[in-house]
């Protein structure tokens, strides 16, 4: 490791850690979280030795397991009574009105239902209640049906009757504008615009640029992630395979009281790697997008049809492409996705200063992961053992390197994140609910042109705000905005005075406005007004315009989803 490296890692952590320690009327880290870790990480300075390897970690944990244990995470077995007290929590929540809140707790309370118990039927028709609350008539039926399904009883069934006959009487076609406009495909990437084209920049790593023009407007990708796992905090709102929210309307997993998923056949495609973590969901949930580092291993030993021996042997000598792009999806071969995610290369340096915080994690990702006996049968000597916790480090950090947002809920969007980052980006991605990342074009792209978005800092940001983003980039951001060489024409342009027409402004303000016109009316005026003055990017008028398209795209988008759900739960 390089000596700088290890000195500024260990300042780091230091003031951190202190930080975390003395934080002014907060208590102490709870166990388990980032705060905790790097304080027991700089109390024990052997973990933070040049020569600590993963056994080094290991032993710690093993020996060490109070330190970041935490009951709340424990995976429970189904039961009718904590069933019950849940859904108890779940009424208090619903008489106050506070009903996302309450769905989540109506959906615990169905994990913890056992399998074909009645519990499941109070749980199904307490949800229909708040869809109906919603608005969500056609969901609550659905529900209805469940909870008739699962031995409703006879005696309160007068009630779940009254309220599906009001369901029906009340159910409406609700119908939003498409935002998307056709554009012709990539033939090896079905879900990327054609026009495309991805490279290597010598100091940004992959990017995309356009090899045609496009238009405000235009879809150029919808892309679902190739992994994905989803924090504790929304195990009971998003589902355990495609972390889509699904409306929180979720079926729950027959052998845990955990995870949770849309429908069967979410659950069917989760089984090659759920299997592997079935009873330890609430545990490995806990460490949030850490554990895209086991999921992808997984993920990647059920590739190799469970063979470890196989799987190593391979490792040792990876060879694949250097990215994504360069792969056919028209063939879809999820191996060799799995094998490029391995060499691909990133626009982030290959090791991150927190790598011995990832070292820890995945010590206790090897505890956890241990307990289960699929996971015990398969890694059965110490080499394979090693093998699996080291795969747990390094597909973290690729995975870090690769991906352009960290948040709670881990994912990877293979060609996604081959675009660039900009603090002035000319598109934009939405993918707040659902599984599917879409991106969209903001304003007019040019033949040439590199296509990026926002990997979280943009120009509109406070200054305080907008450097807290950049410093979590993980790389040193060259945009128009950001480049010392570059910043002071850009800053020029924005207060250039104003050459688009004073009336043509006037009224697309009026438009966005007016609450009487449609989203599709809304949207259309914007797009020609984006697209008609191009030229003025970025001054300040015209760049204000491109917000408020973003922000009624993101609207859009939002109900889009909403209907795509409700007409995927309802068949």
């Amino acid at each position: 490791m390089d000596r700088q490296h290890h000195e500024t890692k260990m300042k780091c952590y230091e003031l951190i850690a202190q930080s975390a320690a003395h934080r002014s009327g907060l208590p102490v880290a709870t166990p388990g979280s980032l705060d905790a870790m790097l304080q027991i990480l700089v109390a024990n300075p052997h973990l933070l030795a040049e020569d600590a390897d993963i056994r080094t970690y290991r032993t710690f944990v093993e020996t060490n397991g109070h330190c970041f244990a935490d009951p709340i995470y424990h995976d429970k077995p189904k039961c009718s009574i904590r069933a019950a007290e849940i859904r108890r929590a779940g009424n208090q929540l619903y008489t106050r009105k506070l009903f996302e809140a309450a769905l989540m707790k109506y959906n615990e309370s169905i994990c913890a239902s056992p399998n074909e118990s009645q519990d499941l039927a109070f749980g199904y028709a307490n949800r229909s209640a708040v869809y109906y609350e919603q608005g969500f008539y056609d969901v609550a039926l659905v529900n209805i049906a469940l909870a008739k399904k699962h031995n409703y009883p006879e005696a309160l069934m007068p009630k779940l009757l009254t309220r599906e006959a009001n369901c029906r009487s009340m159910q409406k076609d609700i119908r939003f504008p498409l935002v998307e406009v056709s554009l012709e495909t990539n033939p090896k990437i079905p879900f990327l615009a054609k026009g495309i084209q991805g490279r290597q920049h010598p100091s940004q790593g992959p990017i995309m640029v356009a090899k045609r023009d496009f238009k405000a407007g235009d879809v150029i990708l919808r892309e679902k992630p190739m992994i994905a796992c989803v924090s504790w905090e929304n195990v009971f709102t998003r589902c355990n395979y495609c972390i889509s929210t699904n409306l929180s309307h979720l079926i729950p997993c027959p052998n845990c009281a955990t995870a949770m998923f849309c429908d069967e056949e979410c659950m069917r495609k989760a089984q090659n790697v759920h299997r592997f973590e079935c009873g330890v969901c609430a545990e490995t949930s806990k460490m949030n997008d850490f554990w895209l580092g086991p999921k992808l291993f997984f993920h990647g030993l059920a590739l190799f049809n469970d063979d470890i021996t196989k799987m190593m042997k391979f490792c040792k000598r990876a060879r694949g492409s250097d990215s994504f792009y360069n792969l056919d999806y028209s063939k879809y071969n999820p191996l060799d996705e799995f094998k490029t995610f391995l060499t691909a290369k990133s626009r982030r340096p290959g090791r991150p200063l927190y790598d011995n915080i990832i070292q820890f994690n995945a010590a206790i990702f090897y505890e956890i992961y241990m307990k289960v006996p699929l996971v015990r049968t398969i890694m059965a000597s110490e080499e394979q053992k090693d093998f699996m916790q080291q795969c747990f480090v390094d597909y973290q950090i690729q995975k870090r390197n690769l991906t352009f947002r960290q948040d709670s809920n881990g994912h990877l969007y293979p060609i996604a994140s081959c675009f660039g980052h900009s603090c002035d980006p000319n598109t934009v991605l939405l993918n707040e609910l659902g599984n599917e990342l879409k991106m969209i074009v903001l304003r007019p792209i040019r033949r040439g042109e590199q296509i990026h978005f926002s990997y979280g800092p943009s120009y509109d940001q406070g200054p305080e705000e907008h450097e807290f983003h950049l410093h979590s980039l993980g790389f040193d951001c060259l945009c128009d905005v950001c480049d010392p060489n570059k910043c002071y024409e850009w800053l020029t342009r924005v207060t250039q005075p104003s050459s688009i027409d004073a009336g043509h402004l006037a009224v697309v303000r009026k438009v966005v406005n007016d609450e009487e016109l449609s989203y599709a009316d809304k949207l259309n005026a914007l797009q020609q007004f984006i697209q008609r003055y191009g030229f003025s990017h970025p001054q300040e008028d015209y760049a204000g315009v491109v917000l408020v398209y973003r922000g009624a795209l993101t609207e859009v988008h939002t109900a889009q989803m909403n209907n795509a759900m409700r007409r995927k739960i309802c068949g």
